[in-house]
């Protein structure tokens, strides 16, 4: 069998234990002896529960935040909004995700955003200001702000981008 579990050492210190048992035989099936291999998986619960906690901390940041939060693959696919980002531009989940960020981007400014979004991969360009396409066709001014995420090794991996409706403070 095996078998996880939280124990105590004779220093009153905690630890998780992972352990494992088989039964070993003879040449003719006879119980012979058992194997036990015990193995100290303490550091490894403690990551899991400081993972958990980051992914849960990350989650409820994300969907408290009143901007629009989105993060893409490096070609730009949207792999995640939150909750304003759909009640602002009226789209689904499903109408989003899967789908080039580029492609919710007024014509006139895609090409600027994807050059924007090309030049992010060697610095932080700050604030920049793009028309986005509402699900009902109407284009709203969106200023935009956006970082890259990278592996261990520093390789970019994906694009987060923060993005606050504008267009009633512009028009003031």
């Amino acid at each position: 069998f095996e078998m996880e579990g939280r124990y105590v050492r004779k220093d009153g210190t905690l630890v998780w234990a992972h352990l494992f048992s088989s039964l070993l035989v003879d040449s003719e099936g006879r119980p012979e002896k058992v194997l036990i291999i015990v193995d100290d998986i303490t550091d490894r619960k403690r990551m899991n529960d400081a993972l958990r906690e980051s992914e849960e901390m990350y989650t409820k940041l994300v969907s408290a935040i009143p901007d629009m939060v989105i993060r893409t693959d490096m070609k730009g696919t949207i792999v995640l909004v939150n909750e304003a980002a759909l009640e602002v531009s009226g789209y689904s989940r499903e109408e989003v995700l899967g789908h080039s960020l580029f492609s919710f981007v007024a014509e006139e400014d895609r090409g600027r955003c994807l050059n924007n979004a090309v030049l992010m991969l060697d610095r932080a360009l700050g604030p920049q200001e793009y028309r986005l396409i509402m699900r009902n066709g109407e284009k709203l001014l969106f200023e935009a702000n956006g970082d890259v995420l990278r592996d261990a090794d520093g390789e970019p991996t994906e694009l987060v981008f923060v993005c606050r409706n504008i267009t009633e403070r512009r028009q003031m």
